[in-house]
């Protein structure tokens, strides 16, 4: 019998820090407050889209796009994104 070979969870901590290090090195800054909506801490649309790609890039799990926009906080936008890396493993 064959089996699928088991996809581990990263780190949610260090994953969850890479993410919101992914949006500070595309906003251009050392530190995000990430109680601020995403738009209010200086993002746009291109830079969501730059964000998304990085993100699957690196962790093969992407971020939603609608989720910068309707998310009340960039640490909304990382929980809702953690919630879908654990739904994929």
């Amino acid at each position: 019998m064959e089996t699928k070979p088991r996809t581990t969870v990263p780190d949610k901590e260090a994953s969850t820090q890479r993410f919101v290090a992914i949006i500070c090195e595309v906003l251009g800054v050392e530190n995000v407050p990430t109680s601020q909506h995403f738009l209010d801490a200086g993002g746009d649309s291109l830079s969501i889209a730059i964000i998304i790609d990085w993100v699957a890039q690196e962790f093969s799990v992407e971020p939603e796009l609608d989720w910068f926009f309707e998310s009340e906080s960039i640490d909304v936008v990382t929980q809702r994104w953690w919630a879908k890396v654990e739904e994929a493993a």
